[in-house]
């Protein structure tokens, strides 16, 4: 029986963690995706980005979009606008890449949670259950053997 459980709780793992790294953000960006191909041309639009970041620059910068400085003091505020204006500054490259990728990482995180959050709440407390379970029969064999390995010299024998 213990192997079925076992068994089990594995294949439910597995699918846990399919799901949150895998089909979640897939199925996250594929929506994205085709939002954007309905709402505007994809390659226009990447186009318009490539060409604003790296139009008229040196070799080893871009171009991004900087909110200008407040020069009237640190405590006042401007009014707001409907559009925020705009100066585009040279950004190095290799700052700009990190600072994207780090980005990407971050929604990619994000997305695995929320696919973990989405599974267990698909697949209900049982699985949950079963896992927590599992892994507490597994904990107490580790510390059967480690406590044999030691020669039994537990918390009884120091009394």
């Amino acid at each position: 029986m213990n192997t079925i459980i076992t068994g089990r709780t594995l294949r439910s793992l597995r699918r846990a963690v399919w799901f949150s790294f895998v089909t979640a953000p897939a199925l996250a960006l594929f929506c994205l995706f085709i939002f954007l191909t309905f709402n505007n041309s994809l390659a226009g639009a990447f186009l318009e980005e490539a060409s604003g970041l790296v139009a008229g620059t040196p070799a080893d910068k871009v171009r991004v979009c900087a909110p200008p400085l407040n020069a009237e003091g640190e405590g006042h505020f401007p009014p707001p606008v409907l559009t925020p204006p705009c100066e585009p500054v040279l950004r190095d490259a290799a700052d700009w890449q990190r600072s994207t990728d780090s980005s990407i990482r971050h929604i990619y995180k994000f997305l695995v949670i929320l696919g973990a959050f989405t599974w267990w709440f698909c697949n209900g407390m049982a699985g949950l259950k079963d896992t927590g379970r599992w892994l507490k029969e597994l904990a107490m064999k580790i510390n059967a053997v480690r406590r044999a390995g030691q020669g039994g010299h537990g918390k009884q024998d120091k009394e």
